[in-house]
């Protein structure tokens, strides 16, 4: 349970740093398309496609970040949840013995609630995960058009 509480520190980090970095960038998106405008200034259109073509695609690197380490937690999240959940119904028949008789003065319905966390710990990473990378990928495509359209535009 520990590495899904890991992976699941690990998505709302990423998340909560995708969020600062492009409220930020609303701060500096002028700046940065006042540069690009400038440095496409005095091109031909030929030359001037390739420099925008080329520092959108290294803007978009930017903007793509820990977009593959969501996808992997993605994928992970669930499988570590049903892991956990397996072990746990195993410690739990091992601990119903070889008759699976129920020991006496003990109730069975908080051992399933506990070992069934995992499965839903799991798919709750991965629904994070899915909801933070999605969010990234439209706003960086939203803005890598919009930036594509502004300098289009001189």
């Amino acid at each position: 349970m520990a590495p899904l509480l890991l992976l699941s520190i690990a998505v709302l980090s990423a998340g909560f740093e995708r969020l600062i970095y492009w409220l930020s960038w609303r701060r500096e998106q002028p700046g940065c398309l006042d540069a690009l405008r400038t440095s496409l200034s005095g091109l031909t259109n030929a030359e001037a496609s390739r420099v925008l073509e080329q520092k959108l695609r290294r803007l978009d690197r930017q903007f793509s970040r820990w977009e593959p380490s969501l996808d992997l937690a993605m994928v992970l999240g669930p499988l570590m949840g049903l892991l956990s959940t397996v072990l746990g119904l195993m410690k739990l028949l091992q601990a119903l013995g070889p008759d699976l008789l129920l020991p006496r003065g003990e109730t069975l319905l908080s051992d399933y609630g506990t070992i069934l966390v995992g499965t839903a710990l799991g798919l709750v990473v991965a629904m994070v995960a899915l909801l933070v990378q999605r969010i990234n990928r439209m706003q960086r495509r939203s803005v890598v058009a919009q930036l594509r359209e502004a300098c289009l535009e001189v």
